[in-house]
C-alpha cells in the first residue's frame, strides 16, 4: 500500500487549510509523483444536506439490512490508503469523490500520493481530517470515506468500497451527522456519476467561493459531527433515507 516516511515531502498545513479557504485543493498527477497540482474547479460539485439529499429505495434496503459497523476516525491513514490502492475491474472497489471516469469501480491511476497522504495524516492528528469506516462482521475494513473539516463545512476527498454499498452506507452515514451538526456544506468538489444518485447540485466556482464556502468555514461548529452517540446518528439517518424533513 501507498506509505510515507520521514523523508517524504509534506505541503504546509496551514497554507493546505488557506488554499480551502479559497476553494482550492491539491492533487497529484501519480501515485508515483512527488509533486501536487492545485486544482479550482469551474463548476463545483455540492451534496444537499436538506431534503434534495436524494437515497433510492434499493439502497435504503441495503442500509437497513446491513450488519456492517460504523466507526469514525479509528483507521484514518488505512482509509486513505484504500482510497489510494489502483484498481482496474475489481468490483465495488473505489469511488473517488475526485473521479469523473463513468465507471467509478475501474481506474488506472490515483490522484494521492505519499506527500498527499502525509498531510492528510497530519491534518488528521490536529482534528481537522476526519473518516468514517465500515467494517464486516469479521471486523475488516470494508469501505470508507474520508474529509477535511473546516468551521461548518466538510470536504469529501475519496471513498471506496471493497463490499457491495459499502462506501454509500458511509456516505449516508456523513450526511446523517453533518445534518445533526448543523452543517451548512458537504462538498463533494466534482460531479461523478456516483453522487448524482444522491442528487448532488453544481455552482459555479466564483458563486461558490463568495457565498456558501465563506459562509460555512467562518461559523463555528457547536458539535463536532464526529463526536455523536449512535442514538442520534441512528435517528437522522431514519429521515435521511426516507427524505424526510431535517
Amino acid at each position: 500500500m501507498l506509505d510515507f516516511d520521514d523523508d517524504t515531502l509534506q505541503i504546509d498545513l496551514q497554507d493546505l487549510v488557506n488554499a480551502y479557504a479559497y476553494g482550492v485543493f491539491p492533487m497529484a498527477n501519480s501515485h508515483e509523483e512527488e509533486e501536487v497540482s492545485w486544482i479550482q474547479p469551474t463548476i463545483r460539485g455540492i451534496m444537499p444536506l436538506d431534503n434534495n439529499f436524494r437515497v433510492r429505495r434499493s439502497l435504503r434496503k441495503q442500509v437497513k439490512r446491513s450488519k456492517l459497523k460504523i466507526r469514525v476516525d479509528t483507521n484514518f491513514k488505512s482509509v486513505m490508503q484504500h482510497c489510494a490502492i489502483i484498481y482496474e475491474s475489481k468490483p465495488f472497489a473505489k469511488q473517488s469523490l475526485h473521479d469523473t471516469q463513468k465507471d467509478e469501480n475501474i481506474r488506472d491511476e490515483t490522484w494521492i500520493n505519499p506527500p498527499i497522504l502525509k498531510t492528510y495524516c497530519g491534518l488528521h492528528d490536529i482534528g481537522l481530517a476526519h473518516s468514517v469506516e465500515c467494517y464486516n462482521e469479521e471486523n475488516k475494513l470494508v469501505g470508507g470515506l474520508y474529509g477535511l473539516m473546516l468551521g461548518r463545512a466538510f470536504f469529501g476527498e475519496s471513498m471506496f468500497s471493497l463490499e457491495p454499498y459499502a462506501s454509500q452506507i458511509a456516505l449516508i452515514n456523513l450526511v446523517s451527522r453533518l445534518r445533526v451538526a448543523e452543517f451548512r456544506l458537504l462538498d463533494c468538489q466534482f460531479v461523478n456519476d456516483h453522487l448524482s444518485q444522491f442528487g448532488i447540485q453544481t455552482m459555479e466556482q466564483k458563486e461558490y467561493t463568495k457565498t456558501i464556502l465563506t459562509e460555512s468555514i467562518y461559523e463555528e461548529a457547536q458539535v463536532s459531527p464526529f463526536d455523536l452517540s449512535e442514538e442520534d446518528i441512528l435517528k437522522e439517518q431514519e429521515k435521511v433515507i426516507y427524505n424526510l424533513n431535517r
